[in-house]
């Protein structure tokens, strides 16, 4: 089970099939946002946070966790939609499973090629589309030798970006009950991609107000950036640790992380940023700590000696961050936690250190 993820089709990113002008964004996020907007008096000032990233690496699932923490989670319409768009995760995660397939080679034959065919004719996004026939035929495929084969290699594979599937399979018959209503690990754990800005604000502890604001990942969102927020408190920067080795879709030389990287260079460049504190959240650790039982890291940085020890490897790639930003008071100062956006505990700690960075810098800069 991996943490959570999303996958835009872009000229400039990785695309897929599966995706379209209907594909559930984060649209109920936004709604929860503008009830922040209502209130009439701020506690003190307001601190401002742009949360950026690259496309897949969890920025979507951290928002989530903020609602779930610090604004009550979700009214019952907007868990309606958001089981919706879980049971539309069946239909696109087999069909990028069946197309992952296809690239490997790997054929179907007999009556798990009327599966195959089944899902090539569906739209995940058709109201009704998982009916009970979809789903004991995702059940019957994902039970296949050849599905669990494509499914073992979903972490170097540049099309996979339901990377929840597994979750959904071994719940699936909750979740296609009629009005069943999520719980929160299901909201996580469900994949929509995020389109324009999606802004939450909330108070915490009746003390401060935060505004946080998630700009999306594709390459036509990120000139934005620096648009959003002017002179923003802190910049937190998502990246997908496990996406060390897949390349990305219109360039198989280059990888996801070699591209985030390059983003990430932009990001603590941007003079816009220069005064904002610049958090570095290395996400999905616990596929990352799994996969590099299993692919050697030494395959890509020939310089790299710590085996499979997580510890050695995070360090390994907070170096390849840490090595392009600028000397100075960001280099100094820079934060980097290494995350599972999915763990509400660990995000609610990590939110308790970022807070408190901010405030002391705020302080700082009033002369305390």
């Amino acid at each position: 089970m991996g943490c959570g993820g999303s996958k835009p089709k872009d000229g400039g990113g990785d695309g897929g099939a599966t995706e379209g002008a209907n594909e559930p964004t984060n649209d109920l996020q936004t709604a929860t946002a503008k009830k922040g907007e209502k209130k009439k008096k701020r506690k003190g000032k307001l601190l401002q946070v742009l949360v950026a990233g690259y496309q897949q690496s969890g920025k979507s699932t951290f928002f989530k966790q903020l609602q779930i923490i610090h604004l009550n989670g979700w009214t019952a319409e907007e868990k309606s939609q958001l089981m919706t768009n879980l049971k539309s995760n069946v239909i696109q995660g087999i069909k990028e499973v069946l197309e992952a397939a296809e690239d490997l080679e790997i054929e179907f034959e007999g009556e798990d090629q009327d599966l195959v065919d089944l899902f090539e004719e569906k739209n995940p996004f058709d109201e009704g589309a998982v009916d009970d026939e979809v789903v004991e035929a995702a059940k019957k495929l994902w039970a296949s030798k050849k599905v669990k084969k494509v499914w073992a290699q979903k972490d170097s594979l540049p099309n996979i970006s339901c990377v929840n599937l597994d979750y959904i399979m071994d719940n699936i018959d909750r979740i296609c009950e009629d009005g069943a209503e999520p719980s929160d690990e299901d909201v996580l754990r469900t994949r929509n991609r995020t389109t324009g800005t999606v802004e939450l604000e909330f108070t915490f502890e009746n003390k401060q107000d935060f505004k946080f604001v998630d700009v999306g990942g594709q390459k036509s969102e990120r000139r934005k950036w620096s648009q959003v927020i002017e002179n923003p408190d802190a910049v937190l920067y998502f990246t997908s640790l496990p996406d060390w080795d897949v390349p990305i879709m219109v360039d198989s030389k280059k990888t996801k992380m070699e591209e985030s990287i390059e983003i990430w260079e932009s990001v603590v460049n941007t003079e816009a940023f220069s005064d904002a504190i610049i958090i570095l959240f290395l996400n999905k650790v616990d596929l990352f700590d799994e996969k590099i039982k299993k692919i050697n890291l030494k395959d890509t940085f020939p310089d790299y000696e710590g085996g499979s020890d997580p510890k050695e490897a995070h360090k390994l790639i907070r170096r390849e961050f840490a090595e392009v930003l600028p000397d100075g008071p960001a280099k100094e100062s820079l934060q980097v936690h290494v995350t599972c956006a999915l763990d509400t505990e660990q995000i609610r700690t990590v939110f308790n250190a970022m807070r408190g960075a901010m405030t002391e810098r705020m302080l700082s800069k009033i002369g305390f």
